[in-house]
């Protein structure tokens, strides 16, 4: 066992990352029963690994294997069913490290690296492209031949407890609706059929703080290496969520009662945290990549409402033009929607791994374009 244990520690500091969750007991004796999983795709792909993917994918495909999943730093929450879980070492480079993530894959050169170093170690890796067998724009058929149902797998959500009696105070004493804002680096554009990141425009999450806060909202700031960092210019008139564990951050989600998502992903984690969203997001993305059917499988009973925009709004502008076009519409639904909202009729928060069905994803009518034949009297 300890020549395993020292094998394992070594790859993990010579691949550049760090053991955030193991368990050296279970660690097998023989390291060909190792499996390494490196990935780094971005929010919407992370949620959908984590309930949808990759826990049917283990038990079908590595039941006998010890699995070790190595991604992003604070996620090892939402994957309790792997063995082990490890993160980046190096901060330097993660913001422009997910810039580059497009779905399942990264563009980056830094991926390319990190799998070549883990294939140095391991002979068993599993490279992200795998799951785009099993989902690609929506479930594809090769998911029900291998799992033969939708297996969808949430953590439990901490109690609002563990964020302190600090944080707890200063939510209950700020009035107003509570609005957990994710000012996004990287938003998602839609173009040339495909979704990618692009950067936003800091000046635009300062004028949208300004509006929540002059239409009696209380704005509940996330910090993280991929988000804007607005507390110079809202010191005391807003708070903020540093913490890196993203089960804290669900947590925060559910006790501030709903999320702005405008063009990030984020809302993708709102539907685990089985909290409130309000999404600003591209039709034409929506329809593409059947954001519904995430709805519709992954949400049933989150009260979700929906603006459609144009990312390329908030990437460059000004606040006449931000207020016009896409602001102005934001606090008037938000002024609408938030008082309908009941905790009482939200899911649990309980953990879940349960087989959900098909049918409760809603139909799509299909226009079709075509010769419309009149029928014209006889005279």
């Amino acid at each position: 066992m300890s020549d395993v244990v020292n094998f394992i520690r070594r790859v993990a500091e010579k691949t550049g990352f760090s053991r955030d969750v193991f368990d050296d007991s279970k660690l097998p004796t023989y390291a060909p029963n190792i499996t390494i999983m490196p990935f780094f795709g971005d929010l919407r792909s992370i949620f959908i690994l984590s309930s949808l993917i990759l826990r049917p994918f283990k038990e079908t495909f590595k039941g006998k294997q010890y699995f070790i999943l190595a991604s992003w730093p604070g996620f090892q929450g939402l994957f309790p069913y792997v063995d082990e879980y490890w993160s980046i070492i190096n901060p330097d480079k993660l913001q422009r490290f997910y810039e580059d993530a497009q779905g399942f894959q990264n563009k980056h050169n830094l991926q390319t690296i990190y799998i070549q170093n883990l294939n140095n170690f391991s002979p068993d890796l599993v490279m992200p492209d795998e799951m785009e067998r099993f989902y690609d724009r929506g479930l594809l058929s090769k998911y029900w031949e291998e799992f033969k149902s939708i297996s969808l797998t949430y953590p439990s959500i901490p109690s609002s407890n563990i964020l302190g009696a600090d944080f707890s105070r200063q939510l209950s004493t700020r009035s107003g609706y509570k609005i957990f804002v994710y000012p996004a680096v990287y938003t998602l554009k839609w173009s040339m059929n495909q979704a990618s990141h692009m950067r936003s425009d800091r000046d635009f999450w300062v004028v949208l703080v300004e509006r929540l806060l002059e239409a009696g909202f209380a704005p509940v700031i996330y910090n993280s290496p991929w988000t804007y960092d607005l507390s110079k210019e809202f010191t005391h008139d807003c708070m903020y969520v540093t913490e890196p564990d993203i089960l804290k951050v669900l947590s925060v989600m559910r006790s501030t009662g709903c999320v702005l998502d405008i063009f990030s992903g984020i809302s993708r984690l709102a539907l685990m945290a089985r909290c409130p969203a309000l999404v600003v997001d591209e039709r034409a993305k929506f329809a593409a990549l059947k954001e519904y059917e995430l709805d519709d499988l992954c949400g049933q009973g989150v009260p979700l409402q929906y603006i459609f925009s144009f990312s390329t709004i908030i990437e460059s502008g000004s606040k006449v033009v931000w207020d016009a076009n896409l602001l102005n519409v934001i606090i008037k639904k938000l002024e609408a929607f938030l008082p309908t909202l009941d905790r009482d009729d939200w899911p649990s928060a309980k953990a879940i791994n349960e087989v959900v069905d098909y049918s409760l994803v809603r139909k799509r009518k299909i226009k079709r374009l075509g010769m419309r034949f009149i029928k014209i009297p006889k005279d």
